[in-house]
């Protein structure tokens, strides 16, 4: 099927003749058909960016080929300029970029990802890993002092897909490396002796080696091994993951209508993976939930489609307050604090709270509000505790097909790297009971709460300024200085946290 669509777009002589050839062949769907070039997954679009056809891989896009298959492959080439084109005005994910790079050595450029642009260093690793740049690798670990247990799962799964089994089985014995990880990467690449033996040796989740299978396109070993588990729905779910990062996009169809998956579970796949016009179909098409892929977006940092959804809610915004105020939290925790002003200019009268005015809104407030906002230690007390409940009541709300709140989101062979719903509970408990000035250890929680979705949401909140208020006037700039800072400070401004 690549070929046959790239030969379509290498002669197609303007757009309406691409479009009008990938319709009739029924093409829309295979718009990005992959194979593997150089040892890299390569779509059309993405390879005539390498070969410098600007024209026509913005035709592709427009017909809805993946933004982080195209940029990753400007940033291999070289191109720089469409690198920042992708990068700021399709919204293309900084880690897709950071790989492209990597797959063209260019290690300068790497490091500014991370250091500039904050690219996930767990990201990093794996894709040095899939490379077998074992020096890079080294360098990241050097370099990453604190680092987390999952950039050992990252390191683990990237030689998994690099068949470098001696480095694989080190990193499993000697750092406790993820199996469902490792197990995932080999099903991506059909490794499957070595897939039989984490699942059966070591325990790994059906769930990742469905993932796996389905973006490596095994389809019959999908197939298989949903219809022999007990939750089906929920291996139908994890195989839609692993295709949407795929562009596979009929499989997805098929398993949508045959397990009548929720609209919005389809929806929040395809925005993590970056088809967003996929992501508006399925919420418009089937009715799914607006607001919280409006959230998505606006944690992956997609201010159009934010914007496109505050505009579509002008008419009946008094009945939104919540999902827009959603939003701005989600701009906010995810570090894009700039982009919260279009939150604020939009909806400021109605977000008429103290938290609203801790973020910066201008709102008339009571005088208990306005004298909780003009004592630092407590708003920052305030606004953390919100922040930490509203993760918390988010979070929770994930479940299965079972009722029960899912301990985890995504494998990391596909996004950020997780720990459980469990561990992350009880490291929130602690912190809010630190919070209110009990004397909670709290270092035994610092991986996990460095860790995915609620590290960003205290990193932000760090990086703010707004935690110095709560550590005795101390300056902290890390989720790490700022948890330990909490747990020294003196006993008799412990007061603050009581107020």
């Amino acid at each position: 099927m690549f070929d046959k669509i790239y030969e379509i777009a290498e002669h197609s002589e303007s757009f309406e003749v691409l479009r009008h050839c990938i319709t009739d062949a029924r093409y829309n769907n295979q718009i990005d058909a992959r194979r593997l070039i150089d040892g890299c997954w390569c779509t059309v679009a993405a390879q005539l960016a390498k070969e410098g056809k600007i024209e026509k891989v913005d035709w592709m896009r427009s017909l809805g080929a993946n933004i982080n298959n195209i940029a990753e492959a400007y940033a291999q080439s070289g191109n720089v300029e469409q690198v920042e084109v992708y990068l700021k005005e399709h919204y293309a994910s900084i880690d897709s970029v950071a790989c492209g790079y990597i797959n063209a050595s260019n290690h300068q450029e790497v490091k500014k990802c991370i250091d500039e642009h904050g690219a996930s260093v767990d990201q990093v690793a794996f894709n040095y890993a899939r490379r077998a740049d074992h020096q890079q690798v080294e360098n990241l670990l050097n370099k990453d002092l604190n680092k987390d247990h999952e950039i050992f799962d990252a390191i683990a799964a990237g030689y998994a897909l690099g068949r470098d089994y001696d480095k694989v089985m080190f990193y499993f014995e000697n750092h406790g490396a993820s199996p469902d990880e490792i197990a995932c990467s080999y099903a991506a690449i059909g490794e499957h002796s070595q897939v039989d033996m984490f699942v059966k040796q070591h325990g790994a989740k059906v769930g990742y080696v469905i993932k796996g299978y389905a973006f490596g396109g095994y389809d019959d070993k999908v197939a298989d091994l949903i219809n022999s588990a007990e939750n089906r729905k929920d291996m139908a779910l994890d195989a839609v993951e692993g295709y949407a990062i795929a562009g596979n996009h009929d499989r997805i169809c098929t398993l949508f209508n045959s397990y009548e998956l929720g609209a919005t579970w389809i929806a929040e796949h395809y925005a993590h993976a970056y088809y967003f016009d996929k992501s508006d179909h399925y919420i418009q098409a089937y009715d799914g939930d607006a607001d919280f892929i409006a959230s998505i977006y606006a944690k992956l940092g997609n201010h159009k489609k934010v914007k496109e959804y505050i505009n579509s809610k002008q008419k009946e915004i008094q009945d939104h307050i919540s999902d827009i105020a959603n939003i701005q939290e989600a701009y906010i925790v995810h570090g894009h604090i700039n982009e919260a002003d279009l939150c604020r200019t939009q909806t400021v009268q109605l977000l008429d709270s103290a938290k609203a005015q801790i973020l910066g809104s201008n709102v008339d407030s009571n005088d208990e509000e306005a004298d909780l906002c003009r004592t630092p230690a407590k708003a920052a007390k305030q606004v953390l505790i919100e922040l930490l409940g509203s993760y918390q009541q988010k979070r929770a709300a994930v479940i299965d097909s079972s009722g029960k709140t899912k301990q985890y989101f995504h494998g990391v062979f596909f996004s950020a790297f997780q720990k459980s719903f469990s561990q992350k509970k009880s490291a929130v408990d602690d912190l809010i009971s630190a919070l209110e000035g009990n004397n909670v250890d709290l270092s035994k929680h610092l991986p996990i709460l460095r860790n995915g979705n609620l590290g960003k949401i205290l990193r932000a909140f760090v990086k703010s300024g707004a935690g110095n208020a709560l550590v005795f006037g101390k300056e902290v700039n890390t989720v790490s200085d700022f948890i330990r800072a909490l747990g020294e400070g003196p006993k008799e401004s412990q007061e603050i946290m009581t107020l």
